[in-house]
């Protein structure tokens, strides 16, 4: 039931930010979304990808809230990961397996990573993610970003953009 009402208001919020310029990438699974700011003309973008098992996503956006805008990278999941700190494992197809600490804000886990974290994502055929809720419980999700270059450059482009 939780999954069916995520996944209706994230459809509601697609279709309010459709008028900003939301269009999903043809052939892929990925969906990017775009807009200017009209008092700072500074640029956003945000690319994301569902998981196989549709139960988490994966996000590559700018932050242009500070003094410099940055690459964010961000698990989206239906449990709580608390609001400190969180343990995240990536595998990239069959690598081995790497862990680090990510911030942690209730439903998503966020790591300010330079563009060279998104290019290991982009060059794998899938990426396997364990992500540890507020009891340590694992919580595992596959992805297959197969397409997403365009997506995730745009977002670069707009980290770089002032």
């Amino acid at each position: 039931m939780f999954l069916i009402a995520a996944t209706t208001i994230l459809a509601l919020a697609g279709v309010e930010q459709d008028a900003m310029a939301f269009h999903r990438l043809a052939g892929t699974s990925w969906a990017l979304w775009s807009d200017k700011d009209a008092m700072t003309d500074r640029r956003s973008a945000e690319a994301r990808l569902w998981s196989r098992d549709k139960a988490v996503q994966l996000s590559f956006r700018c932050d242009n809230a500070g003094e410099r805008p940055r690459l964010v990278i961000a698990f989206l999941v239906p449990f709580d990961v608390g609001t400190s700190l969180s343990r995240v494992t990536l595998r990239f197809d069959n690598g081995k397996p790497d862990s680090s600490l990510w911030k942690a804000y209730e439903s998503n886990v966020i790591g300010f990573y330079p563009t060279d974290l998104a290019k290991r994502f982009l060059a794998a055929r899938t990426v396997t993610v364990r992500i540890d809720d507020r009891q340590f419980l694992h919580h595992d999700a596959t992805f297959d970003p197969a397409g997403g270059s365009r997506a995730v450059e745009d977002v670069i482009a707009a980290c770089k953009a002032r």
